[in-house]
C-alpha cells in the first residue's frame, strides 16, 4: 500500500513477458514517469519477413515488427511472441514507455536452445552472426561475462 501512493520517475520491469503482465503497471500509469521494459530481439521471430524493412547497412529497422504475425514462426518462439504482443499492448496502454530490445542472452540461465545450437554450429565450422564476414556493418558476438556486467558471475 506504501508503494502505491508514490511517485515514480521511472520503473524498470525485467520479468514482463506478456500483455497480462502490465495490468498492475497500467493501473498506475499516472505515478509512473517512464516505464522501461526489458524486451528482446526475438520479436522480429514472430513477424512475417515479407513486412520487414531493412536499413542502408542490411540491419532489420524497428518498424519491422509493426506488421502481421508470422504464426508458424511466432508458434517457434512463444517467447519473442510474447514480448511483442507486450509491446503492442503498451503502444495503446497510454504509458510513456521504452522497450529495449537486448539480444541473446547466453549461459547458465538460458533456455531457448540457442547458445546450443551456436555452440554447435561453432564446433562445425559454420560462419555466425547477422551478416558475412567483410560486409560492411558486420560486426560479429561480443561476450560480457556476469562479473563484468555487474550481474552474478559464472
Amino acid at each position: 500500500a506504501a508503494l502505491a501512493s508514490r511517485r515514480w520517475d521511472a520503473v524498470i520491469d525485467f520479468i514482463a513477458f506478456a500483455p497480462a503482465d502490465l495490468a498492475p503497471i497500467v493501473s498506475r500509469r499516472e505515478s509512473i514517469g517512464l516505464y522501461v521494459v526489458i524486451s528482446t530481439d526475438s520479436v522480429y521471430m514472430a513477424c512475417d519477413p515479407g513486412s520487414f524493412s531493412r536499413g542502408a547497412a542490411g540491419g532489420l529497422l524497428e518498424e519491422s515488427s509493426g506488421g502481421a504475425i508470422d504464426a508458424a514462426r511466432a508458434a517457434d518462439d512463444r517467447y519473442g511472441e510474447g514480448k511483442l504482443l507486450l509491446e503492442r499492448a503498451l503502444a495503446e496502454s497510454g504509458l510513456r514507455y521504452v522497450a529495449l530490445r537486448l539480444p541473446d542472452v547466453l549461459g547458465r540461465h538460458e533456455n531457448t536452445g540457442r547458445q546450443h545450437s551456436l555452440i554447435t554450429r561453432l564446433i562445425k565450422g559454420k560462419a555466425v552472426g547477422t551478416r558475412d564476414a567483410g560486409e560492411e556493418g558486420s560486426g560479429g558476438f561480443r561476450f560480457a561475462f556476469g562479473g563484468e556486467g555487474g550481474g552474478e558471475g559464472g
